[in-house]
């Protein structure tokens, strides 16, 4: 179970997942409810491209955000840039069947973490947001 506070209180998990698979999606929100069993300080919301996206993240605040790389229209890096020009403190972990070293500049330059997808699961999702945490501190 990821383990973090908050002025010593348990943090407050809204995440959204952005990816244009439902089955990408739903496999990412399975792996986060495993990681927060009985959390009910854990809330979940999906949108289906970046550009879903963008109008989620202009409505609300998000404490993590798991975030395709790939996808029609707008695709990660730009909603990962719009985010991070907002000035947002979000944790990101980009999911992408990509090799690591062909997005591994934006990654590093925007403060978010690489995660493949074939690789995904519970307890390399929670590595992956605890370095996430980590980058923003």
């Amino acid at each position: 179970m990821i383990a973090t506070t908050q002025n010593a209180t348990t943090r407050i998990w809204h995440a959204l997942i952005v990816d244009d698979s439902d089955s990408d999606t739903e496999l990412a929100a399975v792996h986060l409810r495993r990681a927060h069993p009985g959390d009910s300080n854990l809330t979940v919301a999906c949108a289906a491209d970046g550009e879903a996206a963008l109008a989620k993240l202009d409505q609300e605040h998000f404490t993590l955000l798991i975030l395709d790389w790939q996808m029609p229209r707008i695709g990660g890096a730009e909603v990962l840039r719009h985010l991070r020009n907002s000035g947002s403190h979000t944790a990101v972990v980009v999911l992408s069947g990509l090799n690591r070293n062909e997005i591994k500049e934006n990654l590093e330059s925007l403060a978010a973490v690489y995660l493949n997808k074939n690789e995904m699961n519970t307890e390399t999702l929670q590595s992956a947001i605890a370095l996430a945490l980590k980058l923003l501190d």
